[in-house]
């Protein structure tokens, strides 16, 4: 049975503070252990290196999956002719899962290739807690106030990268669309393909959200930490 609103805004809060409590945890021990070796790490990296793996090895993949299943719960509504759901991440009970179809080597390379280079990527934007420094600056000095500040930041970190990955795969997937709206593939290809686009644009939103709150972790560990 579905959780409801509530039960699943408690389920998030517990997860969270007992999350919040294994990180703080896990952050002292290191710290203490590499100290016994004489080994000394700046706190603040060491603390922005394990939010940085997690969001990047734990945190994608499970956007990612939310997002997948809610992007497709929409496609099927919109080709029914019936209203798109609300936003994920409301304290809605999760979508089903999209159904099962074969997919392609090449496809399959495409969606390994996908991961890898993502997870490569936040990891050399955000790891060195220095990028996040450097942003900083660069917000405070071309901005005139706080609004203008995120303003600014949010073109930085949300709506350029979704313009530089969104109208490439737009680009990318033409040709399926075009297969798609002529409607003389077969059933198991149409699902393939629409299977595809699916887990795409889902893929690159959960890229651009984990980013963004990579962003928002490393802000705040330079300056409360």
């Amino acid at each position: 049975m579905p959780l409801s609103k509530t039960k699943s805004w408690l389920l998030l809060v517990v997860i969270c503070s007992v999350g919040s409590m294994a990180v703080l945890a896990l952050w002292g021990s290191s710290l203490l252990l590499l100290a016994h070796f004489g080994y000394r790490p700046a706190p603040k990296a060491m603390f922005n290196n394990m939010m940085m793996l997690t969001c990047a090895l734990v945190l994608l993949p499970l956007m990612h999956r939310l997002l997948y299943r809610h992007f497709w719960r929409n496609d099927e509504r919109q080709r029914r002719g019936l209203p798109l759901t609300d936003e994920p991440f409301t304290g809605q009970p999760m979508p089903p899962p999209p159904p099962r179809s074969a997919r392609t080597p090449a496809q399959t390379a495409l969606y390994i290739a996908c991961y890898v280079c993502a997870i490569a990527a936040l990891l050399w934007l955000f790891l060195p807690l220095h990028h996040a420094a450097i942003l900083l600056r660069f917000i405070g000095r071309h901005s005139s106030g706080s609004a203008d500040a995120s303003a600014l930041l949010g073109i930085i970190t949300a709506y350029l990268p979704m313009a530089m990955l969104l109208m490439p795969l737009c680009f990318f997937l033409n040709n399926d669309r075009s297969a798609i709206n002529s409607h003389q593939l077969p059933a198991e290809e149409e699902l393939r393909l629409r299977l595809k686009a699916v887990w795409l644009f889902s893929f690159v939103t959960a890229l651009i959200s984990t980013g963004v709150l990579c962003q928002m972790t490393s802000a705040f560990i330079l300056r409360y930490l």
